[in-house]
């Protein structure tokens, strides 16, 4: 990716190991990381899943155990790795009884929070979840939207969401399937503010992704997608 010119920072990608659904060890999980440095990623926020009730229920602090040690055995692999989660989560309540008893964290501790809906949530029950999420002061990041069949089905319905805090996230490689053309549409209207890898396994395809993604998007509006509005989540910014 570096050939590219991009710069990366990811939020969403399932590296973390034993934890999750991509890499089963820490030599993949090492391995997965030398990769997307390839790729041109600086910054890796860890987001293994979190699923209330599932093997993904762990809490943060053995996935903070489990970074300490990838920490570690990438010291000379010139990347920032950091924790957040990716909630798999329906509604509000049982979302605030996890932050309280600290079985989710949000991204590298900032206001924001990722978090993946059913595919077929009721949109009115996302919208509550937004608000009372807000209502704590945190920021709700909504992964790989143009995913969601509420997305699709209805996109104007969609758009109430630009009213609330809330951040919409975009799958680079999305460019490259089936949910090409809801993303491209969503890009079109700037309701995407970030792009991430939601990495598992190679091959991954992010390099072809990219270039798909450099003949619809300006390089100064990729750059705010790939890098500039990601690092604003790190460092606990407004975007």
């Amino acid at each position: 990716m570096q050939k590219l010119g991009c710069k990366i920072i990811d939020i969403d990608n399932h590296i973390l190991p034993l934890v999750d659904d991509g890499s089963v060890d820490m030599d993949e999980a090492v391995n997965s990381i030398k990769y997307l440095q390839t790729m041109g990623v600086r910054d890796i926020v860890l987001t293994s899943h979190y699923i209330p009730n599932t093997k993904y229920d762990v809490s943060v602090i053995e996935r903070r155990k489990i970074l300490k040690k990838l920490q570690t055995v990438t010291e000379d692999i010139d990347i920032n790795l950091y924790l957040g989660s990716e909630v798999y989560i329906s509604d509000s309540d049982t979302l605030i009884k996890l932050l309280n008893e600290n079985k989710i964290t949000t991204l590298n501790q900032s206001r924001y929070l990722l978090l993946e809906f059913p595919k077929y949530q009721d949109f009115k029950q996302v919208m509550k979840v937004i608000c009372d999420l807000n209502d704590m002061g945190l920021v709700p990041v909504i992964s790989h939207v143009e995913k969601y069949a509420y997305v699709k089905k209805n996109f104007d319905k969609f758009r109430e969401l630009l009213d609330l805090d809330c951040i919409m996230m975009g799958n680079i490689t999305s460019v490259l399937n089936r949910n090409r053309i809801v993303l491209k549409k969503l890009l079109k209207e700037d309701m995407i503010k970030i792009l991430a890898t939601n990495f598992h396994h190679r091959p991954c395809r992010i390099d072809k992704a990219i270039k798909k993604l450099k003949k619809v998007i300006p390089d100064k509006k990729l750059d705010e997608l790939l890098y500039k509005n990601s690092k604003k989540v790190l460092e606990n910014k407004k975007i």
